[in-house]
């Protein structure tokens, strides 16, 4: 029998452990319904996280859309203004809404960066009923020459608010490259045939449209060959041979007999990057280049020198490349309604593009030309075009032909760049390439050579042996540098694409106050 004293010690014993079960369990149950709470909560975050990147997926849609239509582009730091944004965003679905009616509106945005016409937000529906926002929060231009590929890097802001409790949840900042397909991706782009010839090396891109045609139907023969490799061609690990229409005939390269093996590229797009410079000339609305436009059509001699180019006549304009930003200059634009004799070079840290381009339907005061198609005439020998760092860079994009008219004791010449005929070819004075020369023949013994892109609608005509007439050696390779460095505001050939994305490193933003700027000096960032 136990003592009074035992007994209220085994009483207490088993008080104090059923007080421990008790809370015990009690935070069992602490931890069950912690548990529960956390995974509903981090469940939620998911969920606005996956809403978010949604809601930013689109944002890349709707810039990538404005970018491919010229609203949107280099000129302007690829930052739309608030009338770009409505158009576009409705095409999504979304709208424009004021900032000062959000919780988190551009307090801390990247003013360095997105200038003030740029800060806007879009209200975006959202999946499961959810109500989305973006805005662009940073805009990073490529350092020409030095961005692998040229491509343009936007930071979007993007949250969600819940229709049941109204409560945003957290932006998220996610990081989106872009690039469209330039002209000058391509070392050699035409509507009609291409015949790559004996000894001849492809380091590039090369595409037919496929069309049956050529300035003296000299291809009509070949049935449904649209691209000819002969023998004894040598090409690189970067070539590539495609057409949209028609076979490639092996010969060489590893060339096989295919048809349709690339898309169609429309060249007149070019068209459409000449009427929107033709406004910008009108407006003076060009932040992000230096820009030199004349009504006049009579032909005018343009000058390259160094980070300079000089229309006679005209004036001077810088084709310097400074910074990256939507304020900073990068680069010169000529546009002219007449013929324009091209000589010089540009030096290093140097873009520019010259344009000929005549009239475009509209009213009389928007007339910029005669309606004939001017041309871009090299009348010398030497080297005409970029320099040759890959920093330097030149285009020259003309509504009729690029035509090499020199006709010079020293008759050799090299260009450097990007070339785009928008109607025409590339080829040799017209009065030389008839069938019966007006001025007699006339054959260069020194060699053409085209280091750069060639686009047009026909193939290039540099050569007529029957005639005596032309170059003797024609030389075109690829220049890999334009791929990386575009001449400005160089034409599209195809549509802008995201090739890049995902949630952005904060720490690539240095913050002053409640302000954020994109730190550039750190390579990942950019």
């Amino acid at each position: 029998m136990l003592r009074p004293a035992a007994r209220d010690r085994e009483s207490g014993m088993a008080l104090l452990a059923a007080i421990i079960l008790v809370v015990l369990a009690s935070l069992v149950v602490i931890a069950i319904i912690g548990s529960a709470m956390s995974s509903r909560d981090g469940a939620r975050a998911v969920q606005e996280d996956a809403a978010s990147q949604e809601v930013a997926r689109t944002a890349s849609t709707v810039l990538a859309a404005a970018y491919s239509s010229l609203d949107s582009n280099e000129f302007n730091g690829f930052v739309p203004d608030q009338a770009t944004l409505v158009r576009y965003a409705a095409q999504a679905g979304g709208q424009v809404v004021p900032n000062s009616s959000l919780a988190n509106g551009l307090g801390n945005i990247d003013t360095a960066r997105v200038p003030a016409w740029g800060q806007f937000t879009v209200r975006q529906p959202a999946s499961n009923g959810a109500t989305g926002y973006w805005q662009v929060f940073s805009v990073k231009l490529p350092t020409w020459g030095v961005t692998r590929g040229g491509r343009v890097v936007v930071y979007v802001r993007a949250w969600t608010q819940s229709t049941v409790t109204k409560v945003d949840s957290k932006p998220i900042i996610y990081r989106v490259e872009m690039r469209p397909g330039w002209f000058a991706d391509y070392e050699m782009l035409f509507d009609g045939p291409i015949s790559i010839l004996p000894g001849a090396t492809v380091n590039g891109r090369i595409h037919s449209n496929g069309y049956q045609t050529s300035f003296f139907n000299q291809y009509q023969a070949w049935g449904n060959d649209r691209l000819r490799v002969s023998a004894g061609v040598t090409c690189s690990a970067a070539s590539r041979l495609t057409t949209s229409k028609g076979n490639i005939k092996p010969g060489a390269c590893g060339a096989q007999s295919k048809a349709n093996s690339g898309p169609r590229v429309n060249i007149l797009r070019a068209r459409d990057l000449a009427n929107s410079l033709r406004t910008i000339c009108e407006t003076g609305a060009h932040p992000s280049v230096n820009m030199l436009c004349t009504r006049d059509t009579t032909d005018h001699n343009v000058f390259l020198s160094g980070s300079t180019v000089t229309v006679s006549g005209v004036g001077s304009v810088s084709a310097a490349v400074t910074g990256d930003r939507a304020t900073d200059k990068q680069g010169a634009v000529i546009v002219l309604a007449g013929n324009a004799h091209l000589s010089g070079t540009l030096g290093a840290n140097a873009r520019a593009m010259l344009v000929t381009a005549s009239a475009v339907t509209g009213a009389a005061s928007d007339d910029f030309g005669t309606g004939q198609p001017p041309s871009i005439m090299i009348d010398n020998g030497g080297v005409v075009g970029s320099g040759t760092v890959a920093t330097s860079s030149f285009g020259a994009v003309a509504e009729g032909d690029l035509l090499f008219n020199e006709r010079a004791p020293s008759c050799g010449v090299l260009f450097r760049g990007a070339i785009v005929s928008m109607s025409g070819l590339v080829s040799i004075n017209p009065t030389w390439r008839t069938p019966f020369p007006t001025q007699g023949g006339y054959t260069c013994p020194a060699a053409a050579t085209i280091q750069g892109s060639i686009a047009g609608h026909l193939p290039p005509l540099m050569n007529q042996p029957a005639n005596k007439a032309g170059y003797a050696v024609r030389q075109y390779s690829y220049l890999p540098s334009l791929y990386d460095n575009p001449p400005p505001l160089y034409p599209t050939a195809a549509d802008w694409e995201v090739t890049t994305f995902a949630q952005a490193d904060l720490d690539c933003f240095r913050s002053t106050g409640s302000t954020f700027t994109l730190d550039t000096a750190k390579a990942p960032c950019i």
